[in-house]
């Protein structure tokens, strides 16, 4: 496993912060034990030139799983990058599957190709602290923690993907779980759940599946309690390892504690002090929810 931190500004205004924050998620995923593959077509971070349309790409980067489940239960993630409502704006589009054609193009089964978008037109030559972690068979990754936009809205954006687990833990070979959220209010969070099994695939759905109490904290005696986030699937999927919840005032933003963790086993999780309002599975909130990642 692999977790760590990276400094970097939204914005694609010169060809070198471009290529910043680009490179570090490139690196961010070859650090997690990621493959990027062999598909042609792939653009070279190191020559990228910056966009000049809005809500276009400019160039795309293929990545596979490298556990033991890839061989018979393949993952690939496509990543696309590019500008969002201005030019100097930065752009991520995020797309699963379990195939790919070789030049770029993702078969098989598939989820939707989501886009992640800065809040409005902003962007900021500010470096703002970014936060990954992963394995070979999982990867989240936040872009530009606490970097506030003109617009009084939020830079960051986040890519969780992950296998599906046992109730032990342990990876199957059951689906993906995919979640994506820019922080700019509800209507950018969505996840999927992507069946190895399935002729037809579930919807991408316009929330995470967490419900959180509708009144008070999570904090009892001197315990302070999180709250699992799953995917929609055909039913709920198990909790994912990724991600989880809790009430802003329980926990200190971008301070990483230790956890315990589900099935049982302690873990580091970093509090990121984002507020996901109202898109959850049916469940209230009546603080202020928050994510957490997992950070080792």
């Amino acid at each position: 496993m692999a977790a760590n931190t990276f400094s970097v500004a939204p914005s694609n205004s010169t060809a070198t912060l471009y290529r910043a924050w680009v490179g570090a998620l490139r690196g961010a995923l070859l650090a997690c034990g990621w493959t990027q593959t062999s598909d042609t077509g792939q653009m070279d971070v190191s020559s990228l030139t910056v966009p000049t349309a809005i809500q276009t790409s400019s160039g795309y980067m293929v990545f596979a799983m490298a556990d033991d489940l890839q061989a018979t239960n393949p993952v690939y993630m496509r990543i696309d990058v590019g500008s969002g409502n201005a030019v100097n704006s930065p752009s991520i589009w995020v797309q699963v599957g379990t195939a790919t054609d070789g030049a770029g193009t993702l078969s098989g089964k598939t989820t939707t190709q989501r886009q992640l978008v800065p809040y409005s037109s902003d962007s900021s030559t500010t470096a703002s602290a970014s936060f990954y972690s992963g394995s070979t068979s999982r990867f989240v990754c936040v872009f530009w923690v606490g970097g506030t936009t003109n617009s009084g809205g939020h830079y960051g954006q986040l890519i969780s993907v992950e296998r599906t687990h046992d109730a032990s833990g342990s990876d199957t070979a059951d689906g993906v779980m995919v979640f994506t959220s820019s922080f700019t209010g509800s209507t950018n969070v969505f996840s999927q759940y992507l069946s190895y099994s399935a002729a037809t695939q579930p919807p991408a759905y316009q929330h995470w599946n967490c419900a959180l109490p509708t009144t008070g904290t999570g904090a009892a005696n001197n315990n302070v309690y999180l709250y699992p986030v799953r995917g929609w699937g055909f039913g709920e999927t198990g909790p994912s390892l990724n991600l989880l919840m809790y009430f802003t005032a329980d926990l200190v933003s971008q301070n990483s504690v230790t956890a315990t963790l589900w099935p049982g086993s302690s873990g580091t999780i970093l509090p990121l002090g984002y507020e996901i309002n109202g898109n959850f599975g049916y469940g209230g909130a009546g603080g202020t929810p928050c994510v957490a990642l997992r950070y080792d």
